[in-house]
Parts: C-alpha cells; sequence; structure tokens
C-alpha cells in the first residue's frame, strides 16, 4: 500500500473516495463560472486519487508496468454550474470491472460550511480502458487493482 497520502484526499472508504477542492480564478470562465472541461479534470483527480491510496500510483505503474487507464467514455450530466471560491467535493464510486475496463460513477457537489455535500452540481459516469503504455493497445487490468476495486 501506498504510504503518502496527497494532502488534498479527505477520505478514502471502502466503496468511494472523496477529495475536496476550492474553486480558483483560473478554474473559471467569462461567465464567472467553472469552464466546463475542468470539470472533467476534477474528476480525473479523484479517480487517481481512488487508486493512490489503494496503493496503484499511475506514474509508476505508467513506467515500470507498462500498463495506463484512459478515458473510454464519459457521460456528463451539468446540473448547476460552480463558482468562484466554492468548496467542492469530488466523489470517484467504482461501478463496474471487467478485464479490461474500469467503470466509475462520479458526482461533484458543493460542500456547506462543515464540508459536507450540500448542492449536487454534475454527475457522471467515466469508463476507463487499460492500455499498454507503450503500444496503447487494449491488455488486461492486474488482478490486484480488479480486487481493490
Amino acid at each position: 500500500m501506498n504510504q503518502f497520502v496527497s494532502p488534498f484526499v479527505s477520505q478514502a472508504l471502502v466503496n468511494e473516495h472523496r477529495i475536496h477542492r476550492k474553486v480558483f480564478f483560473d478554474d473559471t470562465d467569462g461567465g464567472g463560472v467553472v469552464y466546463h472541461a475542468n470539470y472533467l479534470k476534477y474528476l480525473d483527480h479523484a479517480r487517481s486519487e481512488f487508486l493512490s491510496v489503494r496503493g496503484f500510483e499511475l506514474s509508476v505503474m505508467q513506467h515500470k508496468d507498462d500498463i495506463m487507464f484512459a478515458v473510454a467514455e464519459a457521460h456528463v450530466k451539468y446540473i448547476k454550474p460552480a463558482r468562484l471560491s466554492d468548496q467542492l467535493i469530488i466523489i470517484a464510486k467504482p461501478l463496474e470491472a471487467s478485464r479490461v475496463t474500469l467503470i466509475f460513477a462520479q458526482q461533484i457537489w458543493r460542500a456547506d460550511g462543515v464540508q459536507q455535500p450540500q448542492e449536487l452540481l454534475l454527475d457522471a459516469t467515466i469508463k476507463l480502458a487499460c492500455l499498454s503504455a507503450s503500444r496503447f493497445k487494449p491488455v488486461r487490468i492486474p488482478d490486484a487493482v480488479l480486487e481493490s476495486f
């Protein structure tokens, strides 16, 4: 298991992972709300931390094991906008795994004053494909990753 836990990690549960993040000026667009593509970045951070706290550091897997995960599908429902200085909770929850894919249910919530989910902003389902990092061809997900999912 990985000994280092990112300072952004606030909670790691068996069946889900949560990170907290503040919205900064460079996250927003001309309308003063979070730019739509930045939500995908937030979702990626939560998925990466989901794996990291279980001992699967993506950079190590890529360089040592020749394995990487790529987004194969993203189904995103934007419900309400996040705004400058909002405190967000980004959740990654495993849904399904196969020999070469992982599917996550993910949500982004606006947090209240005590960092609890208050208002749902985004709901998504993200499918990752496991690839050879050198050949970009599908490969089997390591058993240890599947067991932690």
